[in-house]
């Protein structure tokens, strides 16, 4: 099996995690369970991965769902929207990165995210759309370029930046009052913002000074 190393990066030696298997209708779930990093197992090309919780002080744990990449099973989907409608993080594939997901409107969410990362709270967290006019939702103002940009490279690996809309909080945009927003092309992301109902963020997974997780076997 190929191996993530969700968010904690860098590389991994599979003995130092514990991991079990558990089916679940027709779904096989991986749990892993290791020191300071998280270890995953998948065969298929994308995988969800919910965000580690802490289990002692220095134990983590997370769940890893594999998922079809071109044709997301709805179960899935349906279960990890409800893990981002709890406030949890989840560590999913896009276009470009793996990146963490979280309801960018919770702001324990977002606390979670800047905590796990250790990232600096002067930085602003990207929020992933899947359409125009979501994120058109997400401005304050719509320039006029804005449609023509997005109409012509959306979905794809375009960061669009704007002023945000007063419903955005301010510690999303790290007190910029801007928002950087990007739709990827990526069926599992696209899916999933459907059926969660809103944006998510998609900051990348990794930690602070470590290089960014590309492939699953980073």
């Amino acid at each position: 099996m190929d191996e993530v190393a969700a968010e904690f990066g860098g590389d991994f030696n599979a003995g130092d995690a514990e991991c079990t298997e558990k089916r679940s209708g027709a779904t096989m779930r991986s749990y892993c369970v290791g020191k300071g990093r998280v270890i995953a197992s998948a065969q298929d090309a994308a995988a969800l991965v919910e965000w580690p919780r802490l289990r002692g002080p220095d134990t983590v744990i997370a769940e890893l769902l594999r998922i079809n990449p071109e044709k997301p099973e709805q179960d899935l989907l349906r279960y990890t929207a409800e893990k981002l409608t709890r406030g949890c993080v989840v560590a999913i594939p896009t276009d470009t990165l793996y990146g963490l997901a979280a309801d960018p409107f919770n702001l324990s969410a977002v606390d979670e995210i800047y905590r796990v990362k250790g990232r600096p709270e002067a930085r602003a967290l990207p929020i992933l759309v899947n359409s125009v006019d979501m994120a058109a939702l997400m401005a304050l103002d719509v320039p006029r370029n804005f449609h023509r940009l997005a109409e012509t490279f959306w979905p794809g690996p375009l960061t669009i930046v704007l002023d945000a809309s007063h419903q955005v909080p301010l510690k999303v945009t790290a007190n910029t009052k801007r928002v950087a927003l990007r739709w990827p092309k990526n069926e599992v992301v696209t899916r999933l913002i459907r059926e969660f109902g809103g944006p998510v963020t998609g900051t990348s997974a990794n930690l602070r000074g470590i290089r960014r997780v590309r492939r699953r076997k980073k």
